[in-house]
């Protein structure tokens, strides 16, 4: 059971918490009811109430704290708005109709390539579309919860867009906000939702016959088109900086390409210098050096610009063409690419890691930022796998190892070994035996 002194001590603090709150309090001398607040000014103010009523005492303390209280409100009111007007000053609002012309004028986005712009600008219009539609309260950018952005997510999804399209709708909207309205240390509504599941299927090179096909397809529809398969075939480049490859970044006489591609200069802004392979170079000197301005694939070029989903489609049907299934159905259900135009990059790796180049070489051309996810591209030819077996010791007899153990073959010697003729392979063998004869000697 509370005791007086307890109840008493209760009561003091009650009173001592209204009075530092603004709210004031009450407290009896004798048979009259005494008023005690507090100002904005941390002022004490004591005032009879002249009431021995408590609640006739309770009414008079309101009376007296009421102009205090609301002129406390009315300079946190002002305190206020400054902040707001100066938070304005130094980044105006923007809306949620101009946050895809205010995402292209901003100077941070001039490394992007013309088709990265293009697509930014009508997923930014899209959501832009659902937020009229579905949030029309919502008029600044900075008015957008992590609920609003949940919700558009999943209408993305429900509209049919895979784990890994909803992902990167959420990256482009994450980096809007951040550069557009929250900036440094703000609570980015779309990083706090939670990054969609992707299917798990995994891309394969493409074959020879396929790449043979492929570029029959493509010929087909226009010179352009070949040649930006074998673009991507010969530097590992996305579809992106593919097409928007630009004859500024070739050096053709010093036999490099250096650009900065659009998916690293988002995270570590480095540049990567591409080898110009034999093949590709001589594709490329058939432009007249007077011509070599703009886009390397021109047409390709000038199709993606005019179009809502840029290459995609002429390069779908250049694949059904071709007889390549590049589609496959992942575990939702889903479409998932799995020989499209990146298998082109997974067979780029493939190939140079048959060839005997190191993986951190590769890392470096391609732009990874890890050796490891340069692995989860190399997918081992039959070249590789059958000079791994021949490197193999015969253990059979012990005193024939130096005899049965084979000279260790690099991948490059042996896939070199397989594309020559008849008449190539005698030469060599011819050579081979004089070279033992001089080692020998007389």
């Amino acid at each position: 059971m509370e005791t007086r002194k307890q109840a008493k001590e209760r009561e003091s603090g009650r009173k001592r918490g209204r009075a530092r709150n603004g709210e004031g309090g009450l407290y009896r001398r004798g048979a009259t009811w005494y008023a005690r607040w507090t100002d904005a000014d941390g002022i004490v103010h004591v005032r009879s109430t002249g009431e021995s009523d408590e609640g006739a005492a309770r009414r008079r303390l309101a009376e007296f704290v009421a102009p205090f209280r609301a002129g406390r409100r009315a300079e946190v009111l002002r305190q206020i708005a400054e902040r707001v007007r100066e938070a304005e000053d130094d980044r105006p609002p923007v809306r949620v109709e101009e946050v895809a012309q205010a995402m292209a004028a901003d100077p941070r986005a001039r490394d992007w390539s013309a088709s990265v712009r293009r697509v930014a600008g009508c997923r930014l219009a899209d959501w832009s579309a659902w937020m009229r539609r579905e949030r029309p309260r919502r008029a600044l950018l900075r008015e957008v919860t992590a609920a609003d952005a949940a919700a558009y997510l999943d209408a993305l999804r429900g509209r049919g867009r895979s784990g890994k399209t909803a992902n990167d709708y959420r990256g482009l909207l994450a980096q809007a906000w951040d550069w557009l309205a929250g900036g440094a240390g703000a609570d980015n509504p779309f990083r706090a939702t939670r990054r969609a599941p992707r299917v798990g299927v995994e891309r394969r090179p493409l074959s020879r016959e396929e790449l043979a096909r492929l570029l029959d397809a493509a010929a087909a529809r226009g010179p352009d088109w070949r040649r930006l398969l074998l673009v991507g075939l010969y530097t590992g480049l996305r579809l992106g900086d593919a097409v928007a490859l630009d004859w500024e970044r070739v050096d053709l006489a010093g036999g490099w390409i250096g650009l900065r591609p659009h998916k690293t200069a988002r995270t570590s802004g480095a540049r990567v210098r591409i080898p110009i392979a034999p093949a590709l170079a001589e594709e490329l000197a058939r432009t007249p050096a007077t011509a070599r301005r703009g886009p390397v694939c021109a047409e390709v070029a000038a199709y993606a610009t005019t179009h809502a989903a840029g290459a995609q489609e002429p390069l779908e049907a250049i694949w059904r063409e071709a007889g390549v299934q590049a589609w496959a159905e992942g575990e939702s259900g889903r479409r998932v690419s799995v020989a499209g135009f990146h298998a082109l990059r997974h067979t780029y790796v493939s190939l140079c890691a048959d060839a005997g180049v190191p993986l951190a070489v590769v890392q470096s051309i391609v732009g990874h930022s890890a050796e490891s996810m340069t692995r989860r591209y190399y997918h081992a030819g039959d070249a590789a796998l059958r000079s791994a077996a021949a490197a193999l010791p015969d253990v059979r007899a012990p005193g024939s190892a130096r005899a049965s153990t084979p000279e260790k073959a690099s991948p490059a010697s042996v896939a070199g070994l397989e594309g020559m003729t008849v008449e190539e392979l005698r030469a060599l063998a011819r050579a081979v035996r004089a070279e033992l004869q001089a080692r020998r000697g007389p």
